[in-house]
């Protein structure tokens, strides 16, 4: 059996690399910026970044979700630096430029002079905030930089197909347990490491006890690939109590941990769903955002407001176990006796399709 080929060791570590996938792998694909939770009610705003590409979410007076380049066109100075509430306009802090919650320049004050608002030839129209083309599924915002993308709606198609047997609808998101992790590696490595249960053994040895790794099983599709459990049991002690979906026999011990190509994880049960979004900072630098939902009124915190925090935690705890691997991952790589390694043939599959999957948007 032919050993696969990884990546190279340059779009891990290279500064050039990290940039490149920005208008490459990133920016000609639907990617995760932010939760829906973020920007919970009409006015919230909120700065994000994407490889360092500033661009703040907004929920507008119609409870739409917008996403915007976080710049001002006069002279470049970032519009928001931090979550806050706007009411009618969004005032740049250098000159007092104002755009309207649509994104359109509607003052520009002094541009002609002493309390003179408005100059010959120039037209606001042409100068309004750039909008990025933005969608949501599962509370996840999404963006795609260069709108050549196929709907969102055909990109998770396939999975939405994959988990007829649940009613996704009837996830809500508990905004109390978002959390999030730093982690001192790329995020194709954190990706890597979420795609296969290879190494379940030795970095999760008490998760090993109840979900061993020969319960595990992988699935490719075009767009996302990912391993799952046979043998889930439902939440126990601090973490149980929560409703579960009715689902057909063969899921009530099913769970499964797709990446929906480039940085988005989610986690089903049939007692409750997290998804993860990734936000690259820098080739050796990601930042793992996440949240819990519950099933109907097993998001209400008011019931089950402990069991929210205990299942939180329990999560958190196996998150952490994989950011030492990880981080050592990105140690190891800056070595010149290392240029990218193998991936074994039957273990590694998910994650062999992931690189090929990142290689065709490279090249």
């Amino acid at each position: 059996m032919k050993t696969p080929v990884p990546l190279p060791n340059s779009v891990y570590i290279d500064q050039s690399s990290f940039l490149r996938e920005r208008e490459t792998v990133l920016g000609t694909e639907w990617v995760a910026i932010g939760f829906s939770t973020d920007i919970a009610e009409p006015g919230d705003i909120k700065p994000v970044a994407l490889s360092g590409m500033p661009l703040f979410l907004l929920r507008n007076q119609k409870s739409e979700i917008l996403v915007f380049h976080n710049v001002c066109s006069h002279r470049g100075v970032a519009l928001v630096t931090e979550p806050g509430k706007v009411r009618n306009v969004l005032r740049c802090p250098y000159h007092s430029w104002a755009y309207d919650l649509k994104g359109n320049l509607v003052s520009t004050p002094h541009i002609g002079g002493q309390d003179i608002g408005h100059v010959d030839g120039f037209d606001k129209a042409v100068h309004g905030l750039k909008k990025v083309r933005s969608a949501e599924w599962m509370g996840v915002v999404f963006v795609n930089l260069d709108g050549k993308a196929p709907e969102l709606a055909d990109h998770i198609k396939p999975l939405i197909s994959q988990w007829h047997a649940f009613d996704l609808d009837a996830f809500v998101a508990i905004p109390e347990t978002r959390s999030s992790l730093d982690i001192g590696a790329n995020w194709k490595l954190v990706v890597d490491n979420y795609l296969e249960s290879y190494h379940l053994p030795w970095v999760h040895p008490e998760l090993n006890k109840i979900s061993k790794l020969e319960d595990h099983y992988c699935y490719i599709e075009q767009g996302y690939s990912g391993q799952g459990t046979t043998v889930y049991q439902g939440q126990q002690g601090d973490t149980a109590g929560l409703p579960s979906m009715e689902v057909p026999p063969e899921w009530q011990k099913r769970g499964e941990y797709p990446v929906l190509y480039p940085n988005t994880f989610f986690g089903i049960h049939h007692d409750h769903f997290y998804a993860i979004w990734l936000e690259p900072i820098g080739p050796g630098a990601t930042r793992e955002h996440w949240q819990i939902y519950g099933v109907g009124e097993g998001a209400d915190k008011n019931k089950h407001g402990d069991t929210h925090l205990a299942l939180r935690d329990l999560w958190n705890s196996v998150f952490l176990e994989d950011v030492g691997v990880v981080e050592a991952m990105q140690i190891g790589r800056q070595s010149p006796a290392f240029s990218g390694g193998v991936l074994t043939p039957v273990m590694e599959t998910t994650t062999r399709h992931f690189h090929d999957w990142v290689a065709e948007r490279l090249t």
